[in-house]
């Protein structure tokens, strides 16, 4: 660091005559430019185009001068302004003192006082003096230099510089490089110290490599067909073709010729592939994540490598394989991620590092970085054994085929999610020791531990069932819907057959919503007689479930008794639940209309003024006034809008704020066509068809606007009737 009190006993001097010439010398110039001014828009795009503007600028060659000297072992650049040497002001605004042993620099104000450390080109006194409106130096790019060869030569044994560099540019390109330099070491002190923790990586297996490309890309194969010509002596094609699969390599001939991009399998290794024409294809990409978990002192780490397989036609299809390491997540002995690891390139630098990578989580307020997830891979499972051998003998078998982190052959998985999982469940391994399978899986992926005793010793105790029921689950491959309806048949003491049970597992049926207690049918007789009504109306078990119990709650309110067998077991519960659904809905409007016509007994009173009024009929249609409140209730039903859904628009008429009209066709009076709402004066606020359809304005569009015109003729000759009443 240079010392502030060495600094000042260099005081900076004022500018020499030489830099006083310099701004003498530039004389005020003119230039004229062109510029964009807007652009126009024609009627197609042959028409459009931009406007230009000339513009003209005045300005001086120089807005600022540096001086260079060496004193000492320091290097001193006074910067002067065009502003200050103009008035006659020769103190620099700036002074940069330049230390090239301790590679460090200083910027320095004489006005302000003010010490900086920034680049040249950044130079600039930020504070203005307000009350005397003192002129804010900015370092400008148009730069007069002397002493040029002076500072070249107390910076040329550092770095090269070129020919036409000046003060001001060896200057910037010395401190560029003692900034590079400097970040070059900053970035090392953290690299050496991730570099410590990726040196406990063990190295991958010998055999990876080759299970990454031809066990890791199993779902993205290719069946390449190649046409082999030949004619007979007629010239008539009987050729045929050749087949390769880029699996397995085995190559045969057949007389199909196949589709292009057609799904198929092979029929050696029965491996699934997408058929492609030889040549017709330019680039044939096959890419995926593959991931392998390894020991890491006493954690683990989870490693995930991209691997690509090109395939172009101007190589005859002949493979390009690569593969990269992306990521690395360390985890403790719970398998709780520690630190994620990005494979990536030194900023400035060749050398490859693995960088810590942090992501914001934007679900929380304020957002907080958390550790990067692993994310998808397909896991190599050849080690597991070795690597999980403190751990239970569930995980043990991750290894084996059709475990969790081999669902299929080539399947991907999220190995994180996975093993947090298996342990937090360990009790699952016995579980799958046991036979039940498909109720672990359930377990695993839901978490539906709720009914479960998981601190119990005995797979009885755990299940809360007995052995026999254990032993049905394991013989039909069992979920846990099934276990529900066992454990539900032993406490009330049912008999539950293996046509019923299975039923429940496959179809997932909570018992919950089947309404055992309200009708007292057991298990078995609820979900049979419920899944025979869905196949015999084609609804699926949750549609007729729930119409059931709308049909129990209909039975309920006529007084049924819900425990006799006609009524709960019904061979007629849809016909009966459309019927009694009619007729409550029936009740229900009529109740409706009789409370409106009893509220809203105005629209009635005033029927015979609205409906002279309102009478209007023309080519076709009419005007038809509600005759009471119910009428709007009727309407609103049948064109299914919300004109008598609530009492709004009743308020507004009996208020005589607006009116609702029916526009009907004039020879089918009583069919619902339109409903208008309307002012006194004949102004149409809204008019609505069915299912709230706005008009066909081109139909009756005129037709409404006569409407409105006869009204208001009416109203000024009942206008003009009242007065000449009144001047008689």
């Amino acid at each position: 660091m240079i010392k502030k009190l060495l600094l000042q006993m260099l005081p900076p001097e004022p500018a020499s005559r030489e830099a006083v010439e310099i701004i003498r010398a530039d004389r005020l110039k003119r230039e004229d430019r062109k510029e964009l001014h807007s652009y126009y828009w024609g009627p197609n795009r042959h028409q459009c185009g931009y406007v230009w503007d000339t513009v003209t600028y005045f300005g001086y060659d120089v807005q600022a001068v540096i001086e260079a000297e060496v004193c000492d072992h320091l290097l001193r650049l006074s910067i002067y302004s065009r502003y200050a040497l103009h008035r006659g002001d020769l103190q620099p605004e700036v002074v940069v003192y330049i230390d090239k042993r301790k590679k460090r620099w200083r910027n320095y104000f004489p006005q302000t006082g003010k010490w900086t450390e920034a680049m040249i080109d950044r130079v600039s006194d930020v504070k203005t003096d307000r009350v005397t409106n003192r002129y804010r130096f900015v370092m400008y790019d148009n730069i007069a230099c002397t002493g040029t060869q002076k500072a070249i030569g107390y910076l040329e044994s550092d770095i090269e510089m070129e020919p036409k560099d000046t003060a001001y540019d060896a200057v910037l390109r010395w401190q560029r490089w003692i900034r590079e330099e400097r970040n070059e070491r900053k970035k090392e002190v953290q690299v050496d110290k991730w570099n410590k923790a990726m040196e406990l990586i063990p190295p991958i297996p010998d055999d990876f490599e080759d299970w990454c490309f031809r066990y890791g890309m199993r779902r993205h194969n290719f069946l390449l067909r190649q046409i082999i010509p030949k004619y007979d002596q007629r010239r008539i094609w009987i050729g045929k073709y050749r087949y390769i699969c880029t699996y397995c390599g085995t190559e045969w001939e057949s007389n199909d010729p196949g589709v292009h991009n057609a799904e198929c399998e092979c029929p050696f290794c029965d491996t699934k592939l997408v058929l492609k024409y030889w040549g017709r294809q330019k680039v044939l990409r096959r890419e995926e994540y593959t991931g392998i978990i390894q020991r890491y002192g006493d954690g683990f780490v989870l490693r995930r490598f991209y691997v690509l397989t090109t395939r172009r036609k101007e190589t005859d299809y002949v493979p390009v394989k690569a593969i990269l390491e992306t990521r690395r997540m360390i985890m403790d002995k719970y398998f709780n991620p520690l630190a994620c690891y990005e494979h990536d390139d030194r900023q400035n630098s060749v050398a490859p590092c693995w960088n810590p990578k942090l992501v914001t989580d934007g679900y929380r307020y304020p957002p907080t970085p958390r550790i990067k997830c692993f994310e998808y891979a397909v896991m190599y499972t050849a080690n597991i054994r070795e690597v999980m051998s403190g751990e239970n003998k569930w995980m043990a078998k991750l290894g084996e085929k059709d475990s969790l982190f081999q669902p299929g052959e080539g399947e991907e998985v999220y190995p994180v999610e996975t093993l947090k999982r298996m342990k937090i469940y360990s009790f699952l391994e016995y579980v799958e020791r046991a036979g039940l399978i498909k109720l672990a899986r359930q377990i695993f992926n839901y978490g539906k531990t709720e009914e479960l005793n998981t601190s119990a010793g005995r797979m009885t105790d755990l299940l809360n069932v007995n052995g026999n029921s254990i032993a049905r689950m394991k013989r039909g491959n069992i979920g846990y819907y099934g276990l529900n309806a066992l454990r539900y048949a032993e406490q009330h003491d049912e008999k539950l057959g293996d046509e019923a049970l299975k039923l429940i597992d496959d179809k997932e049926i909570n018992i919950q919503p089947l309404q055992l207690d309200r009708t007292g049918l057991t298990l078995q007789k609820a979900v049979l007689y419920i899944n025979k009504m869905a196949m015999r109306s084609r609804r699926t078990f949750g549609q007729m479930n729930t119409r059931y119990r709308d049909y129990l709650e209909l039975a309920q309110e006529r007084g049924m008794d819900l425990h006799d067998d006609i009524v709960r077991r019904s061979s007629k519960v849809d016909e009966l639940h459309d019927r009694w659904s009619e007729e409550k809905q029936k009740a229900k409007d009529a109740k409706r209309e009789k409370d409106v016509d009893r509220k809203y007994k105005r629209i009635a009173q005033d029927l015979s003024i609205n409906k002279e009024h309102f009478h209007y009929e023309a080519k076709g249609f009419c005007i038809v006034v509600p005759e009471k409140a119910s009428d709007l209730v009727r309407e609103g039903r049948i064109l299914h809008h919300c004109v008598g859904a609530s009492d709004r628009y009743m308020k507004k008429m009996t208020e005589r704020e607006s009116f609702i009209l029916f526009l009907r066709r004039e020879h089918q009076q009583e069919s619902p066509y339109y409903t208008l709402e309307c002012t006194w004066e004949g102004k149409i606020l809204q008019a609505y068809s069915e299912y709230d359809r706005k008009p066909d304005y081109e139909a009756i569009g005129p037709w409404l606007q006569r409407f409105t015109r006869a009204i208001q003729k009416k109203i000024a000759k009942e206008n003009t009737q009242k007065l000449m009443q009144a001047a008689v």
